[in-house]
């Protein structure tokens, strides 16, 4: 049985990523919580079947808004995603909206419940953690609002197993920097 899959994420700029990983660090100490450490900060598209992105992919003309104040719905804690009509668009013509490879579910779900945020249509999102009992998001709020202006494509290979996921970049593109 496989257990691997290919995901569409967006990179995240360089002062976003430092101040999620900040974020995430102190979590996974006070909590213990694996999953704040399982999957790089990026912005989450979904699953992807192909293990290269196609040659011509619409560029997005407005800039992604990342807000600042973290969400926590059914154990999941994640960064909204706004202006997201040029993100919409690339996910419908190149997502899977549902998992259709054969993955352990199991190991899949005890580090990254992916089956979990397809289902119910959460991403695009950044996600932080998974299994987070505590309502109370205000410890996981970032210093401000982010703006992705430079817009970077990557496809993940994202490996489980039981130690932990292992990814790694197959493909990218750079979609647009909208200034």
């Amino acid at each position: 049985m496989k257990n691997q899959i290919n995901l569409l994420v967006i990179q995240i700029p360089q002062d976003l990523n430092k101040e999620i990983n900040n974020i995430r660090n102190k979590s996974f100490t006070k909590t213990g919580n694996p999953s704040f450490k399982m999957l790089e900060p990026c912005l989450l598209l979904g699953i992807y079947k192909n293990n290269k992105l196609p040659k011509h992919i619409d560029k997005i003309s407005q800039p992604i808004l990342i807000n600042k104040n973290a969400q926590c719905e059914d154990e999941l804690l994640y960064f909204p995603v706004y202006n997201e009509n040029g993100i919409i668009n690339l996910k419908q013509n190149f997502i899977l909206n549902e998992l259709d490879l054969p993955l352990d579910k199991k190991i899949c779900n005890k580090f990254l419940p992916l089956e979990k945020l397809l289902m119910e249509n959460k991403y695009p999102i950044i996600f932080l953690a998974s299994n987070v009992k505590n309502k109370e998001t205000n410890s996981y709020n970032l210093k401000k609002n982010y703006k992705i202006n430079d817009i970077r494509l990557n496809l993940l290979n994202v490996k489980f197993t039981e130690l932990g996921i292992i990814y790694s970049l197959l493909d990218y593109r750079h979609l647009s920097n909208c200034k």
